[in-house]
């Protein structure tokens, strides 16, 4: 499993569901880079999403 998450002001930010306070996780690596480019495109260089491969898989 994959998530999205980002670092600003030193603080790691992962990526949750709309409306919920749990994780957004992907099933696959392809799934969740072709998610993290699309949120890449409107969002300002220093803010920009990564994907990492979740401990829990």
């Amino acid at each position: 499993m994959f998530l999205i998450e980002r670092t600003r002001n030193g603080k790691v930010e992962t990526l949750k569901d709309s409306s919920s306070h749990l994780t957004k996780t992907f099933a696959t690596l392809l799934e969740a880079e072709t998610f993290c480019t699309k949120l890449n495109r409107v969002i300002d260089s220093d803010k920009q999403w990564k994907v990492k491969e979740s401990r829990f898989a």
